[in-house]
C-alpha cells in the first residue's frame, strides 16, 4: 500500500465502532454550536490506515454504511489498531448506525462494515444540515 497518486480517492472497508469521548461529553449542551462539531464530527484512525489513505490529523474524509454517509474530521490516536475507525456517539455516528436491533431493543452502533475514503474540500456538516438531511 502506497501513497495514493493526486485525484484518486482510495476507499478502505474499516469497521464502525461507536463510543463515548471526553470532548462528546463536555459539549453535548452545545450541539448547535461549532465546539460540537469539532469534538463529535470527527473519527479516529490508525495510522496505518491514514497512511493507507493519504490522510493526515484534520483532513477529512467519507465514512459511509448501507449507502448512508457523513464527512468527518479524521483525528491520529489508534496506534496499533489497525482496521477501526472510530466515532463518538452524536448526530454523525447516528448517521451511519443502523436501525436494526437484533432483537437487544439498541440500534446497531458498534462492529459495523464501513467504506471510509478521503473527502478532499468537502466540510463537516453541521447538526442542522444532518438533521435535515435525516428528517425529509
Amino acid at each position: 500500500m502506497g501513497t495514493v497518486p493526486m485525484g484518486r480517492s482510495k476507499e478502505l472497508t474499516l469497521t464502525l465502532v461507536t463510543m463515548r469521548t471526553v470532548g462528546q461529553g463536555i459539549t453535548i449542551h452545545k450541539k448547535l454550536h461549532a465546539e460540537y462539531r469539532e469534538n463529535v464530527g470527527v473519527c479516529s484512525l490508525s495510522p496505518s490506515d491514514m497512511h493507507s489513505l493519504s490522510v493526515a490529523e484534520g483532513d477529512t474524509v467519507r465514512v459511509t454504511t448501507d449507502g448512508v454517509s457523513v464527512v468527518v474530521r479524521v483525528l491520529a490516536g489508534l496506534e496499533g489498531i489497525k482496521g477501526l475507525v472510530l466515532i463518538p456517539l452524536g448526530p454523525w455516528a447516528s448517521a451511519v448506525s443502523t436501525a436494526a436491533c437484533e432483537g437487544s431493543g439498541l440500534p446497531g452502533l458498534k462492529g459495523l462494515e464501513a467504506k471510509v475514503s478521503r473527502a478532499p474540500g468537502e466540510d463537516v456538516e453541521d447538526v442542522r444540515e444532518l438533521l435535515r438531511r435525516a428528517v425529509p
